[in-house]
């Protein structure tokens, strides 16, 4: 009887798996920028006495590194 090949396994490209993760967290925080800097505006003023007022808020995931967001 003889011996069948057996196809390598495929190889697996961690770098590519990383750039992939860190696009698809950037390309989210840039669709629903506005979206988290209102919740998170909210979430402070209900802990806070006086009222915050954010007047620019940029939620970046690669230009601030490690920071997530810049706050005006």
């Amino acid at each position: 009887m003889p011996h069948e090949e057996v196809p390598p396994a495929p190889r697996r490209h961690p770098a590519r798996l990383f750039a992939v993760l860190v696009g698809a967290v950037a390309v989210i925080a840039y669709l629903f920028e506005d979206k988290v800097g209102r919740q998170i505006t909210k979430e402070l003023n209900k802990q806070l006495k006086s009222e915050l007022v954010i007047r620019d808020f940029e939620l970046t995931v690669i230009r601030t590194f490690p920071n997530v967001a810049k706050l005006t």
